[in-house]
């Protein structure tokens, strides 16, 4: 039970913000540390941190344990607060809480790792304390990350640098984003850092009026404010990339939570950065780097959030590539947009995505664009807009696509898995959705599409098309060799995997089923890894085998540990136009991983598994012979990989689809657009 008058105050904030200077300052005011503190270091706090020290302890061990330490980006589970080493902690942390209120009744604690910890410190708080004071320092992203940086200068405390600008404001994020959870407690005054450097008396002032209306029966002076400017200036460490997407994301929410914003983000983050890599579930091997960790974080958040969303207002840079995408969840955004930006960008190429009616918020957002390319969208008044705005400025427009979806012939024939299940309603209100992707590709210039046979198609129908295929990008690829390299170290898995992706591919799978089902009791040894959406209903013998699992569907970012943990990958596919049209990327992204691929013998698949980079199949016993071939030998598994994975290089990697574009867009000069000559 709390005591009558206890007074706690909660100093929140991310680490190399300033909370040390503050929380000196509380102290000066008569506030107590729960304990001896944390001595000072003579150049990283030379005035002290001010953080009670068995405390720091407890929330050392408890964060390395359920949260991977304090350097980690992901969010922690609201389970893993159930973990003994968290129960055991919470049981240390009341007691030197407890303590401390036998010695004095006005407690501060500070600590950066509270941010992260809240569910731990809740109980303990409320029941211990009869006022409580949530103070968070925030301090500029960029200052923040170059400070972190420092620290790699100095030997001694180097371990705790962080050097990647990408890391750091994530870091800077997720410790805010988690700041948050403290307002289930109490409201959180917020003071800027650099607003206390500038005007130390105002805002101590403010500060001293806060605590004495908070808690005015304590027993508190007034100090003379002491904060000292931060020890370096920029050039000493290097200037931040301002116009990278984290820069621009951190700087908007720095700037809203400076204003004191309920709703700081934008509500951006709770849509794009509760992505855990790897996520619950994916534990059989070493996590990545902290820093891989936070780039594939920022990559899954700008596939989400377009520029414009994180920097309203920005015009576009002169002569980018303006990709417009309107459903930025769907899988093929990530292949045909996100990775496209992000691949172009890195060979010297400008681009940028945007939604349509972003492209057409004000008049200078196009007006020096490149071209315009359109992915997968639906003719409607803004791609209509869209269309019109890019004639008058005189800008070639593009039309992408990755699939036949357009074609209504084939839901006549069938051919569309999803569409021929429907009710005839519903197959109505496709064939007009149909139509509107075929209204908006056959409007553009030019159409760039995925395979071969779709240009094809295209350009018989009057569409003049070129294919440029799905690719990968940097993050996906260091993903994919991280996985790699951990599940190859172990040793073989005996386990192959089918990732069905959308709930589409039942057809698909059934293909396989029976030579599963024999290879299975054949192999003793082998399981069969089932990832993503099927209707298991339909397939009896493998539901209830002991050695089948299903797997939930994952994003994508964490589709490469699903894939790596297997030895033999298997891409079945129904022959129809539609299915021969498909992009190979299920070949691509299990090459790169280091598995070898089983795939229906169509046109592509004939031509990328030649020279021993996969096996083909057609019929029911060339699968099951591919799967005894590939079991017999790891080594033979293994050469075939590399000669997979080689190719996936050669062919979908971020150097060959930016040689594509470039090719690409010689041609339109040839061509004689005006913006691109």
């Amino acid at each position: 039970m709390s005591c009558a008058h206890s007074s706690c105050i909660v100093v929140l904030g991310m680490h190399r913000s300033g909370t040390s200077a503050l929380t000196r300052h509380l102290i000066e005011m008569g506030f107590e540390l729960p304990g001896e503190p944390l001595p000072p270091h003579p150049v990283d706090n030379p005035e002290g941190y001010w953080e009670p020290k068995e405390l720091i302890l407890t929330n050392h061990r408890v964060l390395d344990q359920i949260g991977d330490g304090w350097k980690a980006t992901n969010q922690i589970a609201a389970e893993a607060f159930k973990h003994p080493a968290a129960i055991t902690g919470q049981k240390k942390i009341r007691e030197i809480l407890a303590d401390a209120l036998n010695s004095g009744d006005q407690i501060i604690i500070k600590d950066p790792r509270l941010c992260r910890l809240f569910p731990l410190y809740h109980p303990i708080l409320v029941d211990l304390f009869s006022r409580i004071l949530l103070i968070q320092v925030i301090r500029n992203p960029e200052d923040v990350a170059r400070s972190l940086a420092y620290r790699s200068t100095i030997p001694d405390i180097a371990p705790g640098a962080i050097t990647d600008p990408d890391h750091a404001r994530m870091l800077w994020l997720r410790y805010h984003l988690d700041a948050l959870q403290w307002l289930e407690l109490e409201p959180i005054h917020t003071i800027r850092y650099d607003a206390w450097l500038e005007d130390q008396n105002s805002e101590a002032e403010k500060l001293w009026n806060l605590v004495r209306h908070r808690f005015p029966d304590a027993a508190l002076q007034q100090p003379s404010p002491q904060i000292r400017a931060p020890r370096f200036g920029t050039k000493e460490i290097g200037q931040s990339n301002q116009e990278t997407y984290s820069a621009m994301f951190t700087a908007r929410c720095f700037q809203q939570l400076s204003a004191g914003s309920p709703d700081w983000d934008g509500g951006f983050a709770d849509k794009a950065f509760k992505l855990s890599v790897p996520q619950s579930g994916q534990g059989e091997a070493s996590s990545p780097s902290q820093d891989l960790i936070a780039a594939a974080q920022w990559n899954h958040a700008s596939t989400l959030l377009s520029a414009a969303e994180v920097s309203p207002g920005a015009a576009i840079g002169r002569e980018q590539i303006v990709f417009v995408s309107n459903r930025p969840q769907i899988p093929c955004h990530i292949y045909r947009v996100k990775n496209m930006v992000d691949t172009l960008n890195k060979h010297g190429i400008a681009a940028t995505w945007l939604r349509s009616e972003q492209a057409l918020a004000e008049p200078r957002t196009l007006r020096d664009a490149r071209l315009v390319v359109v992915h997968r969208s639906f003719w409607d008044t803004s791609i209509e807009a869209l269309y019109q705005r890019c004639h008058e400025l005189g800008i070639p427009t593009i039309s992408d696509i990755d699939d036949l979806i357009f074609d209504e012939a084939l839901i006549d024939r069938g051919e569309i898995e999803f569409i021929a299940g429907l009710d005839g309603a519903a197959v109505a209100g496709w064939r007009d959705k149909v139509k509107a992707f075929r209204k908006t590709l056959f409007a553009a210039d030019f159409s760039v599409v995925s395979t071969q046979a779709i240009a094809d198609h295209l350009t018989a129908n009057g569409q003049p098309a070129a294919c440029i295929p799905n690719g990968y990008g940097d993050v996906a690829a260091r993903l994919s060799e991280h996985w790699r390299q951990q599940f190859q170290s172990a040793g073989e898995q005996r386990r192959v995997v089918y990732a069905s992706g959308s709930p589409t591919h039942d057809s698909d799978f059934a293909i396989v089923v029976q030579p599963l089902v024999e290879f299975l009791g054949r192999h003793l040894d082998w399981t069969l890894s089932l990832v993503g959406n099927l209707d298991m209903e339909r397939f009896p013998e493998l539901a209830a085998h002991p050695r089948v699992e299903c797997r939930p569907l994952v994003p994508h970012t964490n589709l490469h540990y699903e894939i790596a943990r297997a030895d033999i990958n298997l891409i079945p596919l129904t022959r129809n136009r539609f299915n021969d049209a498909k992009s190979p990327l299920k070949w691509y992204e299990a090459a790169l991983c280091g598995v070898p691929s089983i795939a229906t013998n169509n046109p592509l698949y004939a031509e990328l598994l030649a020279e021993d980079r996969g096996l083909l199949a057609v019929t029911g016993d060339d699968w099951a012979k591919g799967l005894d071939y590939l079991a017999a030998s790891k080594e033979r598994r293994d050469a075939i990989a590399e000669c997979a994975r080689q190719a996936a290089n050669d062919r979908f990697g971020p150097r060959a689809i930016a040689e594509d574009w470039r090719n690409l867009l010689s041609k339109f000069v040839s061509h004689g657009w005006p913006k691109l000559c």
